[in-house]
């Protein structure tokens, strides 16, 4: 099965030692079935997930690749491993592009005759930056007049010193106050320039710009890890509900740039999830 946690998922491979025969070779060798079964977390990464390959090597580096069958967002497959005192096991999860999202490898020996759970941690793939949108549900009364808050929050980003995207919401529901740039690009005690601009695409737009700046004279650094971007405040208009959403269609993709100035490859920068603000009747 698989199990996801925070953007983190465990693959668990049920083997059942049962002897049988594989290739056509004059000494064939024993064999083990593997049956997997496991699904795929409906929200968040886990839900670009487009395809699955196992990667098995034995201690005497004999290699065998396999792609699995996912349907709806579950595997059930069966394969043949040959019995091993130690066999590496690499699970790797891919997008419909080819992106890499989840890689996790173990090492387990493979009996015969017994049953054994192979665990495989798949974590996010190197280079991936994840932005995520949040709350993933906020209710307020139409009555109230305290200010609603949505946050941009960005997930394992590497040497990050400046970002742009667009975020859209219902016009009709939604009124944008203001925003306010999150502490996570301002490590280290660096002045941020940061602000919205207006987009022509129609109402219910805008654009957001954060940029980190250092004085001339100082090597510019970026920023690794995870934390806020910025957080935007709105007031409501009407009753209703509305996704808060970053726009990721072509020509409005969302922009990381390093210190030199380099942008993220638009393949590697993921939107994992909008936020959802309902507004109740009075």
């Amino acid at each position: 099965m698989i199990q996801f946690r925070r953007h983190i998922i465990l693959a668990s491979l049920i083997i059942l030692g049962v002897a049988g025969c594989h290739g056509q070779s004059t000494a064939p060798r024993p064999t083990t079935l593997v049956k997997m079964g496991f699904t795929l977390s409906e929200n968040d990464l886990a839900s670009l997930v487009d395809s699955v390959t196992l990667t098995i090597v034995y201690s005497d580096s004999t290699r065998e690749e396999s792609t699995l069958r996912l349907i709806d967002g579950e595997i059930i497959d069966t394969l043949e491993v040959h019995p091993d005192g130690e066999v590496r096991f690499t699970l790797r999860a891919f997008r419909s592009n080819g992106t890499l999202l989840y890689e996790g490898t173990t090492i387990a020996a493979v009996p015969v005759g017994q049953q054994v759970q192979v665990d495989i941690l798949l974590e996010p793939a190197p280079g991936l930056s994840m932005l995520r949108v949040g709350p993933l549900l906020e209710t307020v009364p139409f009555a109230d007049s305290d200010p609603i808050e949505v946050f941009v929050d960005i997930h394992r980003v590497t040497s990050l010193y400046g970002a742009s995207f667009r975020l859209a919401y219902d016009p009709d529901i939604l009124e944008y106050v203001n925003a306010r740039s999150g502490p996570f690009l301002a490590e280290g005690g660096v002045e941020l320039l940061a602000g919205t601009f207006p987009v022509t695409d129609g109402p219910g737009q805008l654009g957001f710009a954060v940029t980190r700046i250092q004085p001339p004279e100082e090597t510019k650094t970026g920023v690794s890890g995870s934390g806020r971007i910025v957080r935007f405040i709105f007031r409501a208009v009407a009753a209703g509900e509305t996704d808060v959403l970053i726009i990721t269609t072509d020509g409005y993709r969302p922009r990381l740039n390093d210190p030199g100035g380099e942008p993220v490859p638009e393949q590697f920068i993921i939107v994992l999830e909008s936020a959802t603000v309902r507004v109740t009747a009075p």
